[in-house]
């Protein structure tokens, strides 16, 4: 007798089934729940935190971010470059050295600078 010809293993199957399916809900509300909260902390730690793809292009900058470079709150991110913010000698090193070692590697980490809102240079330690 094969389990469909059999009910009750056909309900044991299926009890079994929906166990792990309510079990990967649960994992995911879980994980959901810990994203929410690494998006508050990043959007709103004083840090300034973006990221940008390999050509250059800004992706995501937090509120800190945003309000030290300038960029208004709802301003499309996507028609932002990264020799924008950066004195010449630190967009060089971002272009050329730490974007494409971050996409090899997965991370980089130096130091450089950022404009400020008056034009000024920022020091600052990047990852």
């Amino acid at each position: 007798m094969s389990p469909i010809d059999d009910p009750t293993a056909e309900i044991e199957l299926l009890r079994r089934r929906v166990a792990e399916l309510e079990a990967q809900l649960e994992e995911r509300r879980h994980n959901d729940e810990v994203m929410e909260r690494l998006r508050t902390i990043i959007e709103n730690t004083p840090d300034l935190i973006s990221t940008a793809d390999i050509e250059g292009r800004i992706v995501y900058a937090n509120q800190s971010a945003r309000r030290l470079l300038g960029a208004p709150a709802d301003a499309a991110l996507s028609d932002l470059r990264v020799p924008q913010f950066h004195p010449d000698w630190a967009a060089d090193l971002i272009l050329n050295e730490a974007l494409p070692h971050a996409a090899r590697e997965g991370h980089w980490s130096g130091e450089t600078a950022v404009f400020g809102v008056q034009g000024r240079e920022v020091p600052v330690a990047q990852s």
